[in-house]
């Protein structure tokens, strides 16, 4: 049988690597890991809820979590972060051949006088001719 530990969420915050840290109010350190995102839903501050532990390698972690009745709050569905209304597709554009320009003039196929278009027309020509299998002569 799974062993389990009922808590109640102090705080929570994640670490570089997407883990999410919780502590309960115990002063208990417990990590979640990022595999299991779909748990960090029920870590709220003031939720309870029945961590279900499990071992692999010798090392124990938290593996499952269910909601314990009579909770602070239910689980926040997590937001999509909102589209950004002032992208549009010119500037998405205008962002692209910017990145291209960049990218040519460090490859060192732009020099000083060589225009954008031209260089730019020649890179896609060869790159289309690698796709369809016509090598340039």
């Amino acid at each position: 049988m799974a062993k389990t530990l009922d808590i109640v969420v102090e705080k929570v915050e994640r670490n570089e690597y997407g883990d999410l840290l919780v502590t309960d109010e115990n002063g208990l350190s417990h990590k979640i890991g990022k595999k299991r995102d779909h748990l960090f839903n029920y870590f709220n501050k003031g939720n309870s809820v029945q961590l279900i532990f499990d071992v692999y390698k010798g090392h124990e972690y938290v593996a499952d979590a269910v909601m314990v009745d009579g909770t602070a709050s239910s689980p926040k569905q997590v937001e999509d972060t909102p589209i950004r209304e002032d992208l549009t597709a010119q500037n998405i554009a205008q962002q692209v051949a910017i990145k291209e320009i960049g990218e040519c003039w460090r490859a060192g196929k732009m020099v000083k006088g060589d225009t954008f278009d031209d260089i730019l027309v020649e890179n896609y020509k060869a790159w289309i001719g690698k796709q369809v299998g016509v090598e340039k002569k």
